[in-house]
Order: structure tokens, then sequence, then C-alpha cells
């Protein structure tokens, strides 16, 4: 079964294509895995990356990147495999956040953790584990290294190549939400907005930042009659016969004043989008040890991501 997604929004310059790794035996128990174990993939978890590289095989990657754990490596083999000599890359800073004395745990007690992210205290970590802001620190920074790197990239091919320079990612499940949160709304009071299923979808498109979309309407500053109408339009348009999506339950979060994310319609459809102005990517490229490519003073632009899909999973329904 293939996936078609939906086309880039015009001038778009970089896809990101992000996804949760295959099932894992700790997975399947429901135990809490963190950057402290690295178990395989499952059988269940090797037939859902496979779906995922067959549901991508008529999209067009320049690069298929993981982290360095063997699950998220183990599903970008399973994307790269679709397409011989794509290019590979696996980053530590794209591991998953680190549980500590959790790990490997089924069913902890998670209340105090919970309880402090509610509450917008994001340096909380558990004994011997990792915050949300350091796992951010670390894996947004890296995020943006390869965005920087796919825009050289994309600079540097043919003029009548009209298709973004594509990146699939493989990651983990909290390091989604605390990515996407971080991402869409520069906070990370959106994390419980972030839902995930292994081997899902989610792509994110930059392209050049135009004055005129800092004019577009906070997420947060809606009246709420049109947040509420947003929220339906935008599951719905998340929810097309393409591709099965979980809703965004934005209505429910304490932390929606915090969202930097943006509304924007465009061609009848309505999706979230937010600014990253060339001095708040440059700032994230300092963050990396070593840029993953062009430096920073190669003056990165002004961009405006758009969260083009928010956790599809219809390319595993022939698994169930």
């Amino acid at each position: 079964m293939t996936t078609q997604l939906p086309l880039p929004p015009p001038g778009t310059l970089v896809r990101l294509i992000i996804s949760r790794h295959g099932e894992t035996a700790l997975n399947a128990s429901h135990a809490l895995q963190g950057g402290g174990v690295d178990p395989p993939l499952n059988d269940r978890g090797t037939e859902q990356s496979a779906a995922l590289g067959r549901a991508l095989v008529n999209e067009t990657i320049d690069l298929v990147a993981s982290s360095a754990m063997l699950r998220a490596v183990q599903t970008a083999d399973a994307i790269a495999a679709t397409r011989p000599g794509v290019a590979r890359a696996t980053f530590v800073d794209l591991n998953e956040i680190r549980w500590g004395e959790l790990e490997g745990l089924v069913s902890p007690n998670l209340e105090p953790l919970n309880r402090a992210w509610l509450s917008g205290n994001f340096d909380y970590a558990p004994p011997g584990g990792e915050s949300p802001n350091q796992a951010a620190e670390r894996a947004v920074a890296r995020i943006f290294a390869i965005v920087n790197e796919a825009l050289a990239q994309r600079a540097a091919m043919p003029d009548d190549r009209t298709t973004p320079f594509t990146v699939a990612i493989v990651i983990h499940g909290r390091l989604l939400r605390i990515v996407l949160s971080s991402l869409m709304h520069r906070t990370l009071h959106m994390m419980p907005t972030i839902n995930h299923t292994n081997a899902n979808v989610n792509v994110l498109d930059f392209k050049h930042f135009k004055p005129a979309h800092r004019e577009l309407p906070l997420l947060a500053s809606l009246p709420v009659d049109t947040f509420l109408t947003f929220s339906t339009r935008h599951f719905t348009m998340q929810t097309a016969p393409w591709l099965t999506a979980v809703p965004l339950m934005v209505a429910a979060v304490p932390g929606v004043k915090e969202s930097k994310a943006r509304v924007w319609a465009h061609e009848g459809e309505v999706t979230l989008t937010c600014v990253w102005g060339a001095d708040d990517v440059a700032d994230q490229l300092r963050r990396t040890n070593t840029s993953a490519g062009a430096a920073v003073d190669d003056a990165p632009p002004d961009l405006l991501l758009v969260a083009t899909v928010i956790c599809g999973i219809s390319h595993l329904e022939s698994l169930f």
C-alpha cells in the first residue's frame, strides 16, 4: 500500500517526513522505553517499518536520517531499502528522552512527572533521567542543522527541479511530542496535543518567510467559536481519504495560550504554521556540537514552517 502525501505548499524548500520507529517487545508489553534501553524491533515492528517504507515509495526522498538507537535505525533502514543508494545518517542528538530509574518499567508511577510537566515545569526529570528541556535542547537544534544542510543542498540543485529537498527522519514517541511541540508551537506546553503511533507519518514543510506571514492569526488569539471551528476543520483536512490522522486535542490544553503557532488557510485547506526567524534558526544551529552542513555564518533565512500532516497512520491499515 502506498500513501500519496499532500503536495507541499508553493515555494517549499525543505520537507521533513518525521516518523516514530516500529514496535518493540517493550512497546508491546507497555513498558516505558527511553534512551536508556536499546531493544530491536519485534516481528510486528518489522512489518510496520516495511509498511512505512512501502507507503513512502512514491515520495522523492533525498536523505533518510534517524536517531542512533537500534529501533529507529532499523525502521529508517526499511525506508532506505525501498530506494537503493539514498543517503543515510544517524544522530545521537535524536535519541529518545532518558527515563532514568523508570526505564523498562511496566506501568510506572508517572504522576509526579505528569503533574510537573502539565504545570509547565519542563526542567523536571525523573530520577537519573532527562527533562523535556534537556531533550529539546539537543533534538530541536539537530533538526535545524538538518534543515540548514537541506537548504544548502536544495540551493545547489538544478533549476528545473521543482520538488523540495526531502528528509525522512525516524525518532521516538516522547521525543516526537517534544520536537513537534517545539517546532510548531515554540513551547513544550503543547506536548499533550501530539499523538503518535508506531511508524506514523508527520510532514513539516519549510518555505521562505514573508512579512505577511506575521499577520496570520495566532492560534492562541482566536475567539472560542473560531478556535473550535478551526479545530474541527483542521481535523477534517487531516482525515482526508488519503490519510487517517489523530485529532489535535488543542482545546483541552491549559498551555494553549503559550503557543506561537499561527493559522494558515491556503487553497481551501487550513493548517498550523510557525515563523522561525533567521536569528532563531542561527541560535539553534549554535547549539549543535558540529554543524550538519552549512555554517551559521552562511546566514540562514527567515523560515515559515507549515504543519502539513500530523500523525498520519493510514499506511498501517493492512496490519489490522
